[in-house]
């Protein structure tokens, strides 16, 4: 949604509506990389839009059939029907199920591996459908106490107990399991929470959330500034606290995102913010974590890759401007060197804000994030990390697990994502992107998991949980969008855990936070509460409202209607 005006309004309910108004529905993807896991979107129709599992799996085979007018021979298996068929290692509707066989009229066109075999993970059905927690208030001073859900710290096991929440100080007081004493006051709030399930808020570790509302629209979007060399800009001066974005993001689970800058080699400083606040100083936690260059890829044949300021092409005049950027890069950061110096030496200098802003890199005190994503560019970013003396994280990384040794001996961590993404090589395995995090996971690299553009951050947990799908075990696809990006970030001491002390950053949901089917039933961020509304539910509201009046016959300027 949102990356044109006309799909600003976009909502995933609009399925809910049409069933319910007595249309048939089916799902499109409109992008190559959707149509790989139509079954995931599928299972996103129980979660908004109440349908059941048959209904979510007629979406996408029997009503495309029905509307294209080939239900005779599609959509459905039954003697004397085409042998289209795909067969699972799970139920499709899990989000941890892949394909692993395809069969068009009675012939293989596709087979994973020679083993077909189903996984537990993947079996389960989807999550059943509860009615919405009552809502929170807020207490600005108050405690809570989240009374008898199953609590979910990564790296251990699940068990059933309360959380208390402390709101003047934004942090969890207490983690007790079932059958120990809770220590809160008589006054506080008791949230029952039995069947439920609560998670740490999850982190997304390389977004433009805030700086960019729609897509097409340049002047909504602020995410670039425009010149090569921007150290002293900072994402968190630019973002909207008001974005549409930001509660939409919030209300699947996401409470805390890594805002960054781009469109040039070093357009500033990322920032780390709270989905919460009034004015982006409230939202802020470090509103200069990290300094973010985004490595000048070689052109490939496909066109892939990060967008980047730099001429296409092979030609001798574009590498010649890329090699020339890369040296004034390398020397704005000795010039910072010496500038550092000198102040250490104690003699008097000028203020310069861009090198001022340099310092905390060159020094080592905070990381400088590369964005690339081929093997080569990932190379390449190491040596000129190494040429520029910092500390390095990569970013997008889709091909970082050919290089994982490399990464693993200097200890290098990788934001990966998107995972839902194509090959960025020709010839490369379909699943390559997919299958990324379990390799980098199986070579002892550090990594958390990204998502996409600011419209598409809601969807985080989706991309971890393709991970899975793809070998990633489902406890390290929690850590990567919890716990990982805390510890890849500096900022697990706070957060990415549900432990006493920590920021009350905390999610309840009826089910696997991961799973496409799950609802988010609310949300805390720093110990304050905040139901999973936004503009997309409004509308949804609205327009179910409308429906609702139409079926009665009391809309207006109907026989019977209101006036």
């Amino acid at each position: 949604w949102a990356y044109k005006i006309e799909a600003f309004d976009a909502i995933p309910y609009g399925a809910r509506l049409l069933r319910d108004a007595g249309a048939s529905v089916c799902l499109k993807s409109d992008d190559n990389e959707l149509m790989r896991h139509m079954n995931q979107e599928a299972a996103k129709l129980v979660k908004y839009c109440e349908f059941t599992p048959e209904e979510a799996l007629h979406a996408i085979t029997l009503n495309p059939a029905k509307q294209l007018g080939l239900d005779a021979r599609l959509g459905t298996i039954e003697v004397g029907k085409d042998a289209d068929l795909a067969i699972f290692n799970g139920n499709p509707l899990n989000s941890y199920s892949r394909c692993e066989m395809t069969l068009v009229e009675g012939e293989v066109y596709f087979q994973r591996s020679d083993k077909l075999e189903p996984q537990e993970i993947a079996k389960a059905e989807p999550t059943k459908q509860r009615a919405k927690l009552p809502a929170i208030p807020d207490m600005p001073k108050g405690i809570y106490v989240l009374k008898g859900g199953t609590i979910h710290q990564p790296g251990k096991p699940a068990f059933v107990g309360s959380v208390v929440v402390d709101a003047a100080s934004g942090k969890i007081t207490q983690v007790a399991r079932a059958g120990e004493k809770v220590d809160a006051p008589a006054t506080a709030r008791v949230i029952d929470c039995t069947g439920l399930f609560l998670y740490p808020g999850m982190i997304e570790p390389g977004t433009v959330l805030g700086l960019v509302e729609v897509g097409s629209a340049r002047e909504t979007n602020d995410s670039s500034d425009g010149g090569d060399f921007q150290p002293d800009l900072r994402a968190i001066v630019g973002v909207n606290p008001d974005s549409e974005f930001i509660p939409v993001t919030r209300s699947n689970g996401v409470t805390m995102a890594l805002t960054r800058p781009t469109g040039s080699l070093m357009p500033g400083q990322g920032s780390l913010m709270n989905l919460a606040g009034w004015v982006p100083a409230e939202m802020a936690v470090n509103d200069a974590l990290s300094l973010h260059i985004e490595y000048p890829s070689e052109p490939t044949p496909r066109g892939f890759g990060p967008a980047t300021a730099f001429d296409g092409g092979n030609s001798a005049l574009a590498k010649f401007r890329r090699e020339e950027k890369l040296n004034k890069l390398k020397e704005l950061f000795a010039t910072a060197r010496r500038y550092d110096a000198t102040q250490k030496a104690g003699l008097k200098l000028v203020p310069n804000p861009r090198l001022e802003s340099l310092l905390p890199y060159v020094r080592g005190e905070k990381p400088v994030v590369f964005t690339a994503d081929r093997k080569a560019d990932i190379l390449g970013a190491l040596k000129l990390a190494d040429e520029l003396k910092v500390k390095p994280i990569i970013s997008g990384g889709i091909e970082a697990w050919k290089v994982a040794d490399e990464l693993k001996r200097r200890d290098v961590p990788v934001i990966l994502g998107p995972v839902m993404s194509l090959p960025r090589e020709i010839g490369e395995k379909y699943d390559a992107p997919f299958a990324a995090a379990a390799r980098l996971h199986n070579a002892g690299v550090r990594f958390c998991i990204r998502s996409k553009e600011a419209s598409n951050t809601r969807n985080l947990p989706y991309e971890a949980a393709m991970a899975v799908a793809y070998g990633l075990p489902p406890e390290e696809g929690l850590n990567a969008v919890t716990l990982y990006p805390a510890q890849i970030l500096g900022v697990a001491d706070q957060f990415g855990s549900v432990e006493t002390g920590k920021r009350a950053n905390l999610v309840i949901t009826n089910g696997d936070m991961l799973q496409a089917s799950t609802q988010v039933l609310s949300i805390f961020i720093d110990g304050h509460p905040y139901e999973p509304t936004n503009k997309q539910t409004r509308l949804f509201d609205k327009y179910l409202k409308r429906l609702n009046e139409v079926r009665s016959s009391e809309s207006p300027g109907q026989p019977g209607g209101r006036p």
